[in-house]
């Protein structure tokens, strides 16, 4: 960890799109479906690049942690968009498992032997 990370407030897990913007994806989802509502997470995201510049500054903070420093400012800012544009994502998903049910998403168990094995 970086100096004064461990002295920054926890992230609390609440979104900052609020409840309008929670409605209005599972709107989405329900009407346009999860192709079309995934497509309208890359302008949000990009708003959110640019409106929440504490955010982007605590996203860059831990990727340049994680991956180590961008080689350029462009980089740093496609980097902080893709990370956005995950957690946005990641989002989605539990909406889609909340309103379009989990048979909508396709899963399997593959290496269970491995996790067995000492």
């Amino acid at each position: 960890m970086g100096p004064g990370v461990a002295t920054r407030r926890p992230w609390s897990g609440r979104s900052r799109g609020g409840g309008l913007g929670h409605f209005f994806f599972l709107w989405a989802l329900r009407v346009l479906g999860a192709r079309l509502a995934h497509l309208l997470l890359y302008p949000v995201a990009l708003y959110f690049l640019f409106a929440a510049p504490s955010a982007r500054r605590a996203s860059r903070t831990f990727l340049e942690a994680a991956i180590g420093p961008a080689p350029n400012a462009w980089r740093g800012f496609w980097r902080t968009y893709r990370h956005f544009l995950t957690f946005a994502r990641c989002l989605l998903d539990r909406g889609i498992l909340l309103v379009l049910g989990p048979e909508r998403f396709q899963r399997s168990s593959e290496g269970r032997e491995h996790m067995a094995r000492d």
